[in-house]
């Protein structure tokens, strides 16, 4: 009954929620004024008509939902985040400790530290572990604030974050309506940790990387303590530990490592120290793939030069011109026997190997047979380093045929009809294929429509989570169509590749194409399951093949090569997106080629024609031979090499164990061709090396200027030819085949004119200096040359691009690029780029620290706590004002129909009781 009086009271701050009903009010006030004017004529009755109009106005406040505004206060929740890391120190520790008893108040405690936890009986326990997440904990304090009733977190730390994102995580909570404050703490009586430093960074060579590998770091320590380790592979750690270091040298091993074919950026990084610029060394490393190798001969046939290089490691085959198949191959050896005609017939193919595709091209040459000579005006010889003219002098007249002899022609049957192609590709287009991926997946499927004819037959399925018909069967030759249909393609879903295998055989299985091929492309690990062999020998049962492109360093390779292996075709690495067109179309190619239809080639006897009687030889005077007298034999010369050169051979060999040389082939050097060995001066008859400054020899004997070229090298286009002008397998190479070091000479020539994959033609060094908050990282671009480069544009941008200012800006000083690091920004890893960008010339990521000055180590880095908090006056030296929970009020809105209900309630009866009462006396 009190509050009903008490609401009664307040009706002057009655707010009526739906005034529009006033009309009900208006015709209360006439009712009152009738009710009035019919009193003063009867007089008695108004005390009750005065009940009926104030329970009627009661009625209509009712109608006119009356509500009273109140303001009532609210507690809210209080969080405390304490770092509990190393670098806090015991001081600190101490301190929080204290700062945490002394609060009366609920709140909820965060520790800071590897990983946030909550504690919950308020007693703080150090991190042993040298890492302080504070990103981390804001986020599970973002967690548990529900964003209605205030909030305040008051953070207690030195500052020093060593994950990133701390900023973005402190952003995050304010934008949810928490006050966010912190309380620097320094660790003012703590002495810094024992300096560090990296003085070596070992890697096997690239020969031992292709299996599991050991990387080696030698450590210099100040003092015996833990640190923790970390070993980055293109700025992504792999091995992160604990390793107990002694005063001195240390050498810290990280074993077991493998990588893929490819270029990488290898670097160890220490950390537990106040200088970290010294706690980081780098390493550009090449991990080859098998080399493959084919000889060109005049036969299939046992080659030296083959079983030498098999010792090496080298897959190699011998094969004629006619039966080479470029495709997958590294390397194309001429053998001085290889028939000039057969391989001018495969010239244009061969000048595509070398220039567009990268490949390899080695001649091999010699003064006892034809020699490159016989290349002389040959498409074949514009491609070589050496020119080598035709030998002129007498020559023996032809052998007379003897009688009955009949000519032997040699019958090469041309292409005929060629078998048509179904060539089926099966393009990944799942997540991880967005961007260039997908771009260069449509191109290839354009070039591979554009190397066929117009009786073949394309098709282009696309899978994710399920598998889409893009360019249904259709004839071929025709890659704009082709590339039209592709212009639909986007990235979605997971990756179902064995859904999209039966697909793909399906839509074979209806061609009647004798030659039925499929190219699967994908970048990620299927994401469904099935009897993998049974499908693809099945398929491969009905004569239809398979070939796979695996994309990125991720593949899983493993798979990916058993598919190939069963379906009878290839497997192909595409590294970077910009090689996926050109490896498809080169597996197309290698389908193209083996369809052509050629009778049994060259055994195959032509038909049966009627042949002319021959008529008799008739007997002319042979012209008088003139005695010609033996050739002297070829005289031993030594090898002299050319430091200078871009590409050396003989690296690692000494003088003394070179070989002698004979029977050197005479070549002049094309314009930019450079030789790295020659033949020097010859030795004088009884075995004495003639004096080098003696009149008439030409100079210094060790002058790599001097002498015939032995070994020389050009560049065509993308890839790399060289000429070595002896022959091992002739009579006079008896001393370069005999000589101990004869394969792996052989193999380090081989190895020089490798295709570039996964290696730049430039070298990146850097390095960053600086203390505090002005770092600077400073870059040296060298070319293959040996020269500083600074006329090609650079972009250094963060890995971890969160607030998208995308490249840093860089500065050209001297002979190097200077980029200012940001102002606080943490230690990660950074994208350095050199060349266009759509097509950068070389590309590293590399891990950067960060300098730290002793007083920074041992002081709170308030600069990092003021970016959390966005303002100075939330930097607090004293949190005791601020550790309670915040209160606010909350407008509240009170209904008072009900106090008006019961006033009517109360005043009806009431009119009837005075009604009754009135009655007897009116009578």
């Amino acid at each position: 009954m009190q509050t009903l009086l008490d609401d009664l009271a307040r009706v002057s701050e009655v707010v009526f929620l739906k005034p529009d009903r006033v009309w009900l009010a208006v015709a209360l006030i006439v009712a009152l004024a009738l009710v009035v004017l019919v009193a003063r004529r009867r007089r008695g009755k108004i005390p009750a008509l005065l009940l009926r109009g104030v329970a009627l106005a009661a009625l209509v406040a009712v109608l006119m939902d009356p509500v009273i505004s109140e303001r009532l206060p609210r507690e809210g929740r209080l969080l405390v985040l304490a770092d509990v890391s190393p670098s806090m120190g015991k001081d600190a520790h101490i301190r929080m400790q204290a700062i945490v008893d002394a609060i009366a108040t609920p709140f909820e405690l965060i520790a800071i530290g590897a990983e946030p936890r909550l504690i919950v009986n308020g007693q703080l326990e150090r991190d042993p572990r040298n890492a302080t997440d504070v990103g981390a904990a804001l986020n599970m304090a973002a967690a548990r604030t529900d964003g209605e009733r205030p909030s305040r977190a008051v953070l207690l730390s030195d500052g020093r974050s060593t994950v990133g994102g701390a900023e973005q995580a402190a952003l995050d909570l304010r934008r949810r309506g928490t006050t966010l404050l912190a309380t620097p703490l320094p660790n003012t009586t703590a002495e810094p940790s024992p300096d560090l430093m990296v003085t070596r960074l070992e890697v096997p060579p690239p020969d031992d990387l292709r299996e599991p590998f050991a990387v080696r770091a030698r450590v210099l320590a100040e003092a015996t303590g833990p640190a923790h380790a970390r070993l980055l592979v293109d700025g992504v750690s792999r091995v992160d530990r604990r390793v107990e270091l002694k005063q001195g040298e240390n050498e810290i091993e990280f074993a077991g490592v493998t990588l893929p074919a490819g270029n990488y950026t290898i670097q160890i990084l220490l950390s537990g120290d106040q200088s970290p610029l010294d706690n980081v060394a780098t390493k550009s490393v090449v991990v080859p793939g098998t080399p493959q190798v084919v000889c060109i001969a005049s036969h299939a046939r046992r080659s030296l030069v083959a079983e030498a290089l098999k010792t090496q490691g080298f897959e190699v085959e011998v094969k004629r011109a006619g039966d080479v198949d470029f495709a997958g191959k590294d390397v194309v050896i001429l053998l001085p026997d290889a028939p000039a005609g057969e391989i001018d017939a495969r010239a244009g193919e061969l000048a595509a190997f070398v220039g567009k595709r990268g490949g390899g091209l080695l001649a091999i040459g010699g003064a006892d047979g034809p020699g490159l000579a016989r290349l002389h005006g040959s498409p074949v010889s514009f491609l070589l380093p050496l020119e080598v003219e035709p030998r002129i002098g007498p020559t023996a007249p032809p052998p007379s045929p003897k009688p009955g002899d009949e000519p032997r022609i040699e019958v090469h049957e041309e292409e005929t009809e060629a078998y048509p192609i179904s060539l089926c590709l099966l393009l990944d287009v799942s997540v991880s294929m967005q961007g260039a991926k997908l771009e260069r997946a449509k191109e290839a499927a354009a070039a591979a429509a554009g190397a066929l004819t117009n009786k073949d037959r394309i098709i282009v399925l696309a899978f994710s989570d399920s598998v889409q018909v893009v360019v249904p069967p259709r004839r071929a030759g025709s890659p704009g169509e082709v590339s039209h249909a592709l212009t639909t393609l986007s990235v979605r879903g997971n990756t179902a590749m064995f859904n999209a295998l039966s697909a793909g055989y399906a839509v074979l299985a209806r061609e009647e194409s004798p030659i039925r091929h499929m190219v699967l492309l994908s970048d990620g690990h299927p994401t469904d399951r099935g009897p993998w062999r049974t499908l693809v020998t099945e398929a491969t049962k009905q004569k239809m093949t398979l070939s796979t492109v695996s994309i990125g360093f991720d593949t899983e390779m493993r798979m990916m090569s058993r598919l190939a292996s069963w379906g009878r075709g290839k497997t192909w690495s595409a590294n970077h997106p910009r090689e996926i067109p050109q490896v498809v179309t080169l597996d197309t190619q290698r389908v193209v080629k083996k369809r052509n239809k050629r009778g049994k080639d060259a055994e195959q006897a032509p038909k049966k024609t009627k042949k002319p009687k021959p008529k008799p030889p008739q007997e002319k005077p042979e012209p008088p031979v003139e005695p010609q007298e033996p050739p002297p034999p070829p005289q031993r010369q030594p090898i002299l090499l050319d430091p200078s050169a871009p590409r050396e051979a003989f690296r690692g060999l000494e003088p003394d164990a070179l070989p002698h040389v004979s029977g050197v082939e005479e070549g002049k050097p094309r314009h930019a061709a450079w030789v790295a060995a020659r033949a020097g001066k010859p030795e004088s008859p009884d075995g004495e090396g003639l004096d080098a400054a003696s009149p008439g020899d030409g100079g210094d004997a060790k002058d790599a200027g001097t002498g015939a070229p032995l070994l020389a090298y050009s560049r065509i286009g993308l890839g790399t030819s060289a000429a070595l002008m002896v022959d091992p397998e002739s009579g006079s190479g008896q001393d370069l085949r005999e000589s101990p070091e004869f394969s792996r000479i052989l193999a380090q020539i081989v190895r020089s004119v490798l295709p570039d994959v996964g290696r730049e033609s430039f070298v990146l060094e850097h390095g960053v200096s600086g203390e505090g908050n002005n770092d600077r990282l400073a870059l040296r671009v060298f070319s293959e040359d040996g020269r500083a480069r600074t006329d090609l544009p650079v972009r250094v941008t963060p890995q971890e691009d969160a607030d998208g200012s995308g490249p840093l800006r860089v500065l050209r000083r001297g002979d190097r690029y200077e980029v200012e690091l940001p102002d606080g920004a943490p230690a990660g890893p950074y994208r350095v780029e050199v060349g266009p960008i759509d097509g950068p010339l070389l590309s590293r990521v590399l891990f950067l620290p960060r300098s730290r000055s002793r007083e920074s180590i041992v002081g709170a880095d308030k600069e990092a706590l003021l970016r959390l908090v966005g303002e100075s006056e939330r930097l607090v030296e004293d949190p005791g004002p601020y550790l309670s929970a915040p209160r606010d009020t909350v407008e509240s809105e009170r209904s008072l129909s009900l106090p008006f209900l019961l006033l009517a309630a109360i005043l009806l009866p009431l009119d009837a009781w005075i009604r009754r009462k009135s009655a007897p006396a009116s009578q």
